[in-house]
């Protein structure tokens, strides 16, 4: 492939691998990277004076634990690579940033990890599609009552790329002195919090494949640790303000990052109308408004004629899904294959409105993966514990404890984990390395 000068890469949203020429990669990398507003060519990076600034932060900070974290910064610097979408008629890329090794990463951490919880505080903004559907079901009954009921599915273009820092900041500041200043169980203080904030955005360095160094200048780091979170908050923010001026006409609203869904009790013109006089901040919206038949993330939400006040929900797939999944000829563990195949599974159980519906959809299930060399007989015993749940006890889960531990915890949870040298490590195991050899 290499000597054809081809390049075979993973597809945005998992959709398989694309092969394309590698000028074209370079050429759309180029592009996206020639934009002067978000981007400037550098000589250098300045990683001393970063580690200085960062050295600074960290003396400020009263917390011990967090302190002794942010001490053990690494400074592998940012490389800059595009994903593929090829889910839209014209292919183009999506720019990443691997942010798991840099100055900021660890500092980035932190932060996400003190904000993440008040995204919570936003009953609008959703986590999962599961938040989702059980909102959907709890819709009153005179809400679709009418037939004068629009389905609104809108996206956001560019947000993470577009955000003013300076102004994104200051919504973070507000946020935070409105929800910490008194509270003194957080393990950042409100004015740490908001210069750790500062100092993430102002320094974001990245380097391609080819050599070349860039600072960005604007926006958020797509491959951040904390950017999902600080858009989430920022957009939050802008919503709070738009909500008191919000039209009456507006029955339901949720937000999922940059993607977004609303029902209306008004026409396509009018809905249009309206949502044309709405700020959201740098995010521009790419709206599609329907009165039958809507998809939103994984969903497509239907209103069934014979259950006229209120909708159907199914599973929706991209139309190029090329369904690759992992074979089960391959190396990895046989409970991770089964694990995800009935967390799959369990999706399409919650997601799923009409059990006939999800019957007929697992079985088509069942059958790409029996394609991928899947035994019959796992998929069988899979499919009856699955089965002993029910859409709602799945939507509503009872008995759950709060306090027993998560099946990954991330390593910024787990102080051990930055005292770890695998050089060092390396070195030890060595010799039973050569003894297996």
């Amino acid at each position: 492939m290499l000597a054809n000068r081809y390049l075979v890469k993973m597809i945005d949203k998992n959709l398989g691998v694309a092969v394309m020429l590698i000028v074209w990669y370079e050429n759309q990398c180029a592009d996206l990277l020639s934009d002067d507003k978000m981007y400037i060519l550098v000589n250098n990076i300045p990683t001393r004076h970063l580690q200085s600034e960062l050295t600074a932060i960290i003396v400020t900070i009263k917390n011990k634990v967090v302190n002794k974290i942010l001490t053990n910064s690494q400074s592998e610097i940012l490389v800059f690579y595009g994903i593929p979408k090829v889910h839209k008629n014209l292919w183009k890329l999506y720019p990443i940033v691997l942010c798991h090794s840099w100055i900021t990463t660890k500092a980035a951490k932190i932060l996400d990890a003190h904000l993440v919880s008040h995204v919570n505080r936003y009953s609008w903004v959703i986590n999962s599609t599961q938040d989702f559907i059980t909102a959907i079901e709890e819709l009153p009954d005179n809400i679709l009552s009418t037939n004068n009921i629009s389905l609104v599915s809108a996206d956001g273009k560019g947000f993470y790329m577009n955000v003013d820092i300076d102004t994104m900041a200051r919504c973070i500041e507000a946020i935070l002195r409105g929800l910490l200043k008194h509270n003194q169980d957080e393990f950042l203080m409100m004015n740490e919090a908001v210069i750790i904030l500062k100092y993430l955005n102002k320094n974001n360095y990245l380097v391609t494949n080819d050599g070349y160094q860039y600072h960005q200048k604007s926006g958020l780091a797509m491959g951040g640790p904390a950017s999902g979170t600080i858009a989430n908050l920022y957009l939050a923010f802008e919503e709070k303000a738009m909500f008191w001026n919000a039209s009456p006409q507006m029955l339901f609203y949720r937000r999922y990052v940059n993607d977004i869904f609303m029902i209306f009790h008004a026409s396509k013109p009018e809905v249009n109308r309206i949502l044309a006089g709405i700020s959201y901040g740098p995010l521009k919206l790419s709206l599609e408004v329907c009165n039958f038949k809507i998809m939103f993330l994984d969903t497509t939400m239907t209103k069934a004629a014979q259950l006229w006040n209120r909708l159907v929900t199914s599973l929706h797939q991209k139309a190029r899904n090329t369904h690759s999944y992992v074979p089960w000829s391959s190396a990895h563990p046989g409970s991770m294959k089964t694990a995800w195949v009935e967390a799959d599974m369990i999706c399409r159980k919650m997601i799923y409105f009409n059990e006939l519906v999800y019957n007929e959809a697992l079985m088509v299930f069942i059958k790409q993966l029996v394609g991928g060399g899947y035994p019959r007989h796992v998929l069988a015993m899979l499919e009856r514990d699955v089965t002993k749940h029910t859409h709602s006890s799945l939507l509503y889960p009872s008995g759950q404890d709060s306090s027993s531990a998560p099946l990954i915890i991330p390593a910024y949870y787990d102080n051990i984990l930055y005292n770890v040298s695998t050089r060092q490590l390396e070195r030890l195991l060595q010799p039973t390395v050569n003894d297996m050899q």
